[in-house]
Order: structure tokens, then sequence, then C-alpha cells
């Protein structure tokens, strides 16, 4: 029998904190909340913006009938594609069909390859190759943004785009201020990249202003 009210005195002990613990927490002040202030900023999205590539009435990818991938300049630069394909083929649907006698700057979609099949455009002018070749930008430094408009698009560039057509908008200069920018890379096989812009206004149109 003692050893029973010790068991029961030592299982009383362990267990009156628990029990305590409540009421000891219902009777704490409770504190005063805090605001807390988020502030974002609103990001650009591609899908309610209007594109011109897939459409003449102004209508954004969301709104347009037609599949359309947009691939931004900044992006490409940060992968690291050294050429406007190596950039286009990442596109969902596209594959390099470049070889030597195309210059390599084939695209293949939806079955369809070579130039007369996929369309390619700069800044919305398209590019009429000659003997299976083509003078193309290669190097994507230059490149604001790439549109690919997946299908059928004879309606709106003409004939050679069964597969497609590929929009490569070129960047244009900063006309409020002053731009410089540099990149330089180095890769496998001593293999180097260097480039550099600088645009602005003119001199003329800051004494005008």
């Amino acid at each position: 029998m003692p050893f029973l009210l010790f068991r029961l005195a030592v299982a009383g002990a362990f267990l009156s904190p628990v029990f305590a613990a409540p009421l000891n927490a219902q009777s704490l002040p409770a504190s005063d909340n805090e605001d807390i202030l988020v502030v974002g900023q609103h990001a650009r999205d591609t899908l309610t913006t209007p594109n011109a590539t897939g459409s003449r009435l102004g209508l954004t990818p969301l709104e347009t009938p037609a599949t359309i991938s947009v691939i931004d300049g900044t992006t490409i630069r940060a992968r690291g594609d050294l050429s406007v394909i190596d950039a286009t083929s990442r596109a969902p649907g596209i594959s390099n069909a470049g070889n030597p006698g195309n210059g390599g700057t084939a695209l293949a979609a939806r079955g369809f390859s070579g130039q007369g099949s996929m369309l390619q455009l700069i800044d919305g002018i398209r590019l009429f190759p000659a003997a299976g070749t083509i003078t193309f930008p290669t190097d994507p430094w230059m490149v604001e943004r790439i549109d690919i408009l997946s299908g059928p698009a004879s309606v709106l560039y003409g004939q050679g785009a069964l597969g497609g057509a590929v929009n490569v908008l070129m960047r244009k200069p900063n006309t409020q201020r002053t731009h410089v920018e540099g990149e330089i890379g180095y890769g496998s096989q001593d293999s180097f990249h260097v480039a550099a812009g600088a645009g602005g206004r003119s001199p003329s149109a800051s004494r005008t202003a």
C-alpha cells in the first residue's frame, strides 16, 4: 500500500505541470497585433500584353486563337545561348534543323522543316533566303525578344509558313537616358564571347529638350 501511494504521488508530480499549463496560458494577456506591410511590383505578363506577331488586331496571346511562345532577351542571355537558333529551339515544339547547306539557321516544327516551311522574320520583316542560305543575326546580344507563332501562318505572312513563324525583335535604343551594357563569357575549349552596346538620346535632342 505505501508503494502504491508513492507511485501515485510521483505520477501527480509529473502530470501537474501538464494540466496547469493551459490555465496559465489563459491568464496571460493577449499581445498587440503588429501590422505587416507587403510591397510588390506588378510584373509584366506576356499573356496579357498585345503581341503583333500572332495578330494584326492588337490581341494578346491569351486572346489569339493560336499558340504563341515568347522568349525574353534577358532570359536568352542568362541561359548562355550563343545563337538565335539555339534560343528559338528552346520553345515548345521547335527543333534545330540547321546544317551546312542552309547556313545552320533552319528550324523544324510540326513535321515541317527548312527555310521554306518555318518562316523567319526580323522586326516583322520577311527574310528571303538565296540558294538555301540566309544572312541572319545569329548573335542574340541585340535581341529584345523572340516570338514563335506555331501552326500555319500564311494568312499573316504569305507562303513559307506551314510550320510556323519566328519573329526576332531587336533591341531599340533608350530615348530617355544613356544606357551602356557589356557582357563577357568564357567556355570550354578556350572559347570566349564579348559583347558591348551603348545607346541613348542624341546630343541635339538633349539641347533642344
